[in-house]
């Protein structure tokens, strides 16, 4: 499967659901309009971040590029098991080995305000096969915490996606 075709089959498996674009109505009366419910955002965004991590970390173009993927990724996470990150990778995984029948292992590495996971996803090859799961801690907060860290926040990662937000 090509990358293209991964990143198609990621958007179309999730908005392609019955009630994906439906209304939705807070306790209060107030409506968000097309806001997707119920994780499917979350889906979305991480079916598309897999696709743009393959793309963004130098994988071959589409055109001469074997499938994707053709080995289990592993996913970093700063935070332990149980964790609301650590419960999102989880069920991002899930749905992405569903999707594209590889495995998707969520790797834990609690500890050290995220340096510890951050420093091996880092020092990881960049092929997409490390994608690294984590919250503003690791790299919004901690470079205002520290002086000198591990891994340099804008220059060891490349941003690929979202899998929540908080409103």
């Amino acid at each position: 499967m090509r990358l293209a075709a991964v990143l198609h089959l990621a958007i179309e498996s999730v908005f392609s659901r019955p009630g994906a674009r439906r209304r939705h109505a807070e306790p209060d009366g107030h409506e968000h309009g097309g806001r997707l419910r119920d994780g499917v955002a979350a889906r979305a965004a991480v079916l598309a971040a897999v696709a743009a991590a393959a793309i963004a970390t130098g994988a071959p173009a589409a055109a001469q590029a074997p499938a994707y993927p053709n080995k289990a990724v592993r996913m970093i996470l700063p935070f332990g098991p149980g964790s609301g990150t650590d419960m999102m990778a989880r069920a991002a995984a899930d749905e992405l080995r569903n999707l594209l029948g590889q495995s998707f292992v969520v790797d834990n590495h609690a500890g050290a305000n995220g340096f510890i996971a951050a420093e091996m996803a880092a020092k990881a090859p960049a092929d997409g096969y490390t994608l690294f799961v984590t919250a503003s801690t690791t790299h919004a907060t901690n470079p205002f915490l520290f002086r000198k860290m591990p891994y340099d926040p804008d220059k060891d990662f490349t941003p690929v996606g979202g899998l929540m937000e908080a409103y």
